[in-house]
């Protein structure tokens, strides 16, 4: 019995010892990728916000997706500025061939244990980075890490206000998944988080094969979100309610562009048909997720009859108290 208590006692001694040393010397290596195109009026103001973070140990990957605005020569000055730290990389033949392929791109080149994004026109405070890594000793299993982001206007519409918005979840929380799939847009009402909010396990996202590139031009509505319902239907989530990440709400996007053109519904449509075909792929199935999916696609093929279904459904709830 005293043996077997002294093999315990050596046993925890050595987790907690472990456990000690991580939490002293662990200074993870954090990929930073940036995919831009066209996006000269702030790239350096994105860089300068890399640059100004407490925690130190990162690389920045700077890809370019064929820019013609002096982007470029803006990444290369910077790269050249300080060499081993910031890295420039494009396509092949300065190529466009859309944001998801510019990202892997980026994921193909990084060495860091992390990858966090940042997209070329947006910006992170400077405790970003060190908040994080923080957070990643403390939830180890989390393959992700997300937080609420501040919406810049920039001063172009005084009616819409700069705000915060969090993450459409209970945020101090881990998610085991698929929970995020139907809680969190698009087959859920809740928000979902901004790109510049996320801390990523990057053999986790290798695992997953990164974005979809499929996502292009007039279907890329849904670039982000196709890879997020990857992570959130393969692995643990933890949303924070921190906002260390502030994401550039502009009348001259690309996104709003395409808006502003009508293509949502087909987008929508696109996500739609690609998640059914990823469903089928996938070994384990989930009830909750194919009741959402069903929802959704009833919504955006036939509005009349789903107007009439779920309408009637709420009217028929009992009155609550």
């Amino acid at each position: 019995m005293e043996q077997q208590e002294q093999s315990l006692n050596k046993t925890s001694e050595a987790v907690i010892e472990k456990v000690f040393e991580k939490e002293i010397f662990w200074n993870p290596l954090i990929s930073v990728i940036t995919a831009f195109m066209n996006e000269a009026e702030y790239l350096a103001q994105t860089i300068e916000s890399v640059l100004n973070q407490t925690y130190s140990n990162w690389e920045y990957i700077l890809v370019d997706d064929g820019s013609s605005d002096g982007c470029s020569e803006i990444a290369m000055d910077y790269a050249n500025r300080f060499p081993g730290k910031i890295f420039y990389y494009e396509h092949e033949g300065h190529r466009n061939k859309g944001v998801c392929a510019t990202r892997n791109l980026g994921i193909s080149k990084a060495n860091g244990e992390y990858i966090a994004l940042l997209d070329g026109d947006d910006l992170w405070l400077p405790a970003k980075l060190e908040t994080q890594v923080d957070l990643a000793l403390q939830y180890p299993n989390a393959v992700m890490l997300c937080e609420a982001s501040h919406y810049l206007n920039k001063g172009r519409n005084p009616k819409i206000e700069n705000i915060d918005v969090p993450v459409g979840a209970t945020p101090e929380t881990i998610y085991r998944p698929p929970a995020l799939t139907t809680i969190l847009y698009p087959l859920g009402k809740g928000d979902a988080p901004c790109v510049g909010s996320l801390f990523i396990n990057t053999e986790f996202v290798r695992k997953i094969g990164g974005f979809v590139e499929s996502f292009h031009g007039r279907f890329s509505f849904y670039e982000d979100q196709a890879f997020l319902f990857k992570i959130y239907y393969h692995g643990y989530v933890y949303i924070s309610s921190s906002c260390n990440n502030i994401y550039r709400q502009r009348p001259d996007s690309s996104m709003h562009r395409l808006l502003a053109a009508g293509n949502y519904r087909e987008g929508r449509k696109y996500f739609l048909k690609w998640l059914k075909n990823y469903l089928r792929e996938q070994q384990r199935k989930y009830s909750t997720i194919k009741k959402a999916y069903r929802k959704a696609w009833l919504l955006v093929h036939y509005p009349k009859i789903y107007n009439y279904t779920y309408g009637l459904l709420t009217k028929l709830k009992p009155a609550s108290g």
